[in-house]
């Protein structure tokens, strides 16, 4: 009887223990997601999934100068302020019988290392073509329109594929939100049986994620080869010249500037000693050169 006793004892006991760790594993576990976090625990809910700032194209008309009308929503649905929101835009065509695009503004852009002037692809909203204050009219429920400052050529041809650009920022709180929109157009009128698509964004996003690039508020590479032509016009004598940059003289063409950079450990010219590199923004040299592709090249 007593040996069954202690056996019956013991039993308990282990009962005890074991239920004893069963709850203090689910304390445990509820601590962690509750944002606890301890070594080894889930980490805690990103702060925000909402996206407060979508922009979205829904026409656009030229006679001289390009109206654009366009849409701004939170992730809801609401209408937003147009007034809280830093915007810019953009505007190109692909020229008869080429692919890639030839953006309609221009600035001409100095090196202060070099002090070479080159011409390069713009947006109304930068500090050489500001936006046109009086260019935009509130329709309501989100809805304005913008009239460009830029004039098109009177001669400007209305049957070939053009496409207005647009990236916005929203600041709320300690967090930025970016949109980026396109509309292609043919201005006289017909579907749109041209276009400008090498690579999808979804792509880029694999390893980048996101893309976001011009401090961020690029995102979307329909939206970068509207600037980054190979070749762009020079607004005072109609010629056509490289674009490059400035303080290198490397072309900022979108294949051959994305290739290289991905591939710039590789390249003949790097291990040669000479670097790949951009003078971005103007103030400083940004080097690419141990950039390595984290896949097979091919």
């Amino acid at each position: 009887m007593r040996k069954m006793d202690a056996k019956f004892h013991s039993l308990l006991k282990s009962f005890y223990f074991f239920s004893l760790f069963i709850i203090l594993a689910l304390f445990n576990i509820g601590g962690c997601g509750g944002g606890g976090g301890g070594d080894g625990g889930e980490p805690p809910p990103p702060a925000s999934t909402e996206n407060k700032l979508n922009v979205e194209i829904l026409d656009v008309t030229i006679s001289s100068n390009p109206v654009v009308t366009f849409r701004l929503t939170d992730d809801k649905g609401n209408p937003v302020d147009r007034n809280n929101v830093n915007m810019s835009f953009i505007i190109a065509r692909i020229p008869r019988g080429e692919e890639q695009y030839s953006n309609y503004i221009t600035r001409v852009q100095t090196s202060p290392t070099t002090n070479q002037s080159v011409i390069q692809a713009d947006f109304e909203g930068s500090s050489a073509n500001p936006l046109n204050p009086s260019g935009f009219v509130d329709l309501g429920d989100g809805v304005s329109r913008y009239t460009f400052n830029t004039a098109l050529p009177e001669n400007f041809d209305r049957g070939v594929t053009h496409t207005v650009g647009i990236f916005a920022t929203r600041d709320v709180g300690s967090q930025r939100f970016v949109s980026n929109a396109t509309f292609n157009f043919v201005p006289a009128g017909g579907a749109v049986t041209t276009i400008r698509d090498v690579v999808r964004v979804e792509a880029c996003n694999t390893c980048h994620d996101p893309l976001a690039l011009h401090g961020g508020s690029r995102r979307d590479v329909k939206l970068c080869v509207l600037c980054h032509s190979t070749e762009i016009v020079n607004p005072d004598n109609g010629q056509i010249v490289d674009q490059v940059d400035p303080g290198t003289g490397n072309k900022i063409g979108f294949e051959i500037m994305i290739h290289k950079i991905h591939y710039a450990e590789e390249l003949p010219s790097v291990q040669a000693g000479i670097p790949y590199e951009f003078e971005a923004f103007m103030d400083r040299i940004v080097d690419f050169s141990n950039v390595v592709f984290p896949q097979d090249a091919r």
